[in-house]
C-alpha cells in the first residue's frame, strides 16, 4: 500500500508539472494525433472497400469463370459451353424445374464524374434467372427493366459518383441511347454502384459472341463438390468453379493485402518520429525537473515511483493524442463515400480500427518513455542539487 501510494504521489506531482511545458506536451499529442489520424483513415479505405466486395459474395452460389482468368469481367464463356455449365449437376432448380443459374456479361461504360473529368461505370448483365440468384435484389425506385428491350436500371450508390446514370437519364450504348427505368438496392455491396440491363439485349448491342462467367445457386451443402466433379470429368469445359463468397473474399485480399502493407509502412515510419519526439520531450522533462525529482528522492522516494510517474506521462499524452487523431478520423472519413476503380463504397472506421490506433498509441508512448524513465530513477540527489 505504502509503494503504491508513493507511485500516486510522484505521478500527481509530475503530471501537475505538466502546465509548465505544456508546449512540449502538445508536441507529442499532436505527433501521436497525426500517427493515429494517418492509420485510421488510410485503413478505413481497406476496411470499407473489403466490406463492400465481401458482401456481394454468399457461400450458397457458385461462380464459373473461364479457365486462366482472376477476374469476372474477363475471359469468355462460349453459348456451347454456357448452355452445359448452366443445368449441371450440383445446382439448384426451381420449383418448375429450371436450373437456378445465368450467364453474365460485364462492361465499361465511360461516364462523366461528378468530381470532373470522366470515369468507368460497370455494365452487368442479368439473365431470367436474376432475382431467384439473388434474393437480396429489389427495385427502390422506377421499375424493372423488361426483357428484350433496350432498358437498363441502375445501383443505388452510382448516381452519388456518376453524372447522366440517375432515374430517367440517357446512357449511350454502341446502338443507341439507353434510358434508366429504375433503381435498385442489394446488399450494399460492389453491383449496387453497377448499371444492370437483360444479358441477351446487351450481348447483341455489344456485339459480344460470348458470355463472361456464369453464377448458380448451389443445390445443397455438397453442391459445389458435385458441381467441380462434373466440370472436371467433362473434356469439353476448360473453366474454374469456386464458391462466390470465396471469390469475393480472394478479391478483396488481393487490394487490402497490398493497402495493408503500405497503410503499416507509412505508420511506422510517422510512429518512429513521434517515437523520437516522445523521447526527446521526455528527457527534456525530466531534464527540467531535477531539483524536484532530487527533492522527492530526498523525501524517501524511490526510483520505481520516479519511473512510473514519467512513464505515465507517456502514456497519458499518447492516449490523448490517440483519442484526438481517432475522433477527427472517424469524424471526416465513416460513412464518407468514395470510389476505387469502378466500385462505389463507403469509408468505414470501425471500433477494432480505433481499438488498434489506441493500441499503436500507446505503444509508442511506453516506448518512447522507458528510458527517460529509467534515467529519471537512477538520478541521485546530488546530481540533481548539482544541475539545479
Amino acid at each position: 500500500m505504502i509503494f503504491l501510494r508513493a507511485c500516486l504521489a510522484a505521478t500527481w506531482l509530475n503530471l501537475a508539472s505538466l502546465r509548465r511545458r505544456i508546449g512540449s506536451a502538445l508536441v507529442v499529442v499532436t505527433g501521436i494525433a497525426c500517427v493515429v489520424g494517418v492509420l485510421l483513415s488510410m485503413l478505413s479505405v481497406t476496411v470499407g472497400l473489403r466490406q463492400t466486395w465481401l458482401r456481394a459474395g454468399s457461400p450458397d452460389r457458385a461462380i464459373i469463370l473461364p479457365a486462366g482468368t482472376q477476374d469476372e469481367g474477363d475471359g469468355t464463356l462460349s453459348r456451347a459451353a454456357v448452355a452445359i455449365l448452366k443445368d449441371a449437376p450440383g445446382i439448384a432448380h426451381d420449383a418448375k424445374g429450371k436450373a437456378i443459374s445465368d450467364a453474365e456479361i460485364m462492361t465499361s461504360l465511360a461516364v462523366p464524374r461528378r468530381t470532373g473529368g470522366r470515369h468507368f461505370i460497370i455494365l452487368r448483365s442479368f439473365g431470367p434467372m436474376a432475382l431467384q440468384l439473388r434474393p437480396e435484389f429489389h427495385i427502390v425506385a422506377g421499375r424493372m427493366y423488361q426483357a428484350g428491350k433496350r432498358e437498363m436500371i441502375v445501383g443505388a450508390e452510382a448516381p452519388g459518383q456518376f453524372l447522366g446514370v440517375g432515374l430517367g437519364d440517357k446512357v449511350t450504348m454502341p446502338d443507341g441511347q439507353w434510358p434508366v427505368v429504375g433503381v435498385f438496392k442489394t446488399n450494399d455491396d460492389v453491383v449496387q454502384s453497377e448499371l444492370v440491363a437483360d444479358s441477351d439485349t446487351v450481348m447483341a448491342a455489344l456485339r459480344k459472341p460470348a458470355y463472361n462467367s456464369v453464377i448458380a445457386r448451389l443445390a445443397d451443402a455438397e453442391g459445389l463438390a458435385t458441381l467441380k466433379r462434373a466440370i472436371i470429368t467433362n473434356p469439353a469445359l476448360s473453366v474454374t468453379v469456386e464458391r462466390q463468397s470465396d471469390y469475393y473474399e480472394r478479391r478483396s485480399s488481393q487490394f487490402s493485402d497490398l493497402n495493408d502493407a503500405l497503410v503499416y509502412g507509412v505508420s511506422l515510419l510517422l510512429g518512429l518520429g513521434a517515437l523520437l519526439a516522445a523521447v526527446n520531450i521526455l528527457y527534456s522533462g525530466v531534464a527540467a525537473r531535477q531539483r524536484e525529482i532530487s527533492t522527492l528522492r530526498a523525501l524517501g522516494f524511490g526510483g520505481f515511483p520516479i519511473a512510473v510517474a514519467v512513464a505515465v506521462e507517456g502514456l497519458l499524452l499518447s492516449l490523448m493524442g490517440a483519442g484526438i487523431g481517432a475522433a477527427i478520423a472517424y469524424s471526416l472519413f465513416n460513412g464518407a463515400q468514395d470510389i476505387w476503380y469502378q466500385n462505389v463504397f463507403y469509408l468505414t472506421v470501425p471500433p477494432r480500427m480505433i481499438a488498434l490506433g489506441l493500441g499503436w498509441a500507446l505503444l509508442i508512448g511506453l516506448l518512447g518513455s522507458v528510458l527517460p524513465a529509467f534515467h529519471a530513477a537512477r538520478m541521485s540527489v546530488a546530481e540533481g542539487l548539482r544541475a539545479s
